[in-house]
């Protein structure tokens, strides 16, 4: 069985711990969890899971305007605690693989940055993530062996995730390390909360990819997918 660290995105850490709750995808039961574990996969330390306030952060810009900046405590806070619990499992590196969505990411490459080993995880897949500026993730690249960003052009809330962060960008500054897989009509959370999407975790490649690192994951087409 591969074990998968999940990290939750923004509003990801619902009162209602009910794992049939969509926001709930990262609970042991869920879902989610219920059709990976006959694929091989299940969660890492489902007793004790990690998780963070997923609080909203990054998102007031106009206090550069005043010369201040917008609060980012719960993504560094929650970076740390990351690098604390992980040193905690006893977690070996080489077998670390984060599936983590929206700004669970920005918590994901805080704990990369400040990690003090050459390697923090082996493989990372982010789910609807903003790639922010006022993030330390060129810091965090060369701790993370191999990382596929799943993405859909069309995802509004991304975009907007984006907003506040003092710089304009895109996905080709990465190096080649870095991989980026398009896919239509998944909007933010459907491969995560919708069990008709499940399937394209499979279809696209991405568990091949999170299980043994492959360098290329598949693009079927749309008749592919039926």
């Amino acid at each position: 069985m591969t074990e998968l660290l999940f990290v939750q995105g923004t509003s990801g850490l619902p009162d209602d711990p009910d794992p049939a709750r969509p926001r709930n995808w990262w609970r042991d039961g869920s879902p989610l969890t219920r059709w990976l574990r006959p694929r091989g996969f299940v969660p890492l330390c489902p007793e004790d899971p990690y998780h963070w306030t997923t609080d909203l952060n990054g998102w007031r810009f106009w206090r550069r305007w005043v010369g201040k900046l917008d609060s980012r405590r719960d993504w560094l806070v929650g970076g740390r605690a990351l690098r604390w619990w992980l040193v905690a499992k006893g977690v070996d590196a080489r077998r670390r693989r984060i599936w983590c969505h929206s700004h669970g990411l920005q918590v994901v490459l805080h704990a990369a940055a400040e990690w003090h080993e050459e390697i923090f995880c082996e493989v990372l897949v982010s789910f609807g993530s903003p790639l922010r500026a006022d993030v330390p993730w060129q810091q965090a690249l060369p701790k993370i062996r191999h990382w596929l960003i799943v993405t859909d052009e069309r995802d509004l809330v991304q975009a907007l995730g984006r907003l506040g962060d003092g710089a304009i960008g895109s996905y080709e500054d990465l190096p080649e390390h870095v991989e980026v897989l398009q896919i239509p009509h998944i909007e933010h959370s459907k491969l995560l909360q919708d069990e008709k999407y499940f399937e394209l975790l499979e279809a696209f490649g991405i568990l091949r990819f999170t299980a043994a690192a492959y360098r290329s994951v598949r693009r079927p087409s749309l008749s592919e997918r039926g």
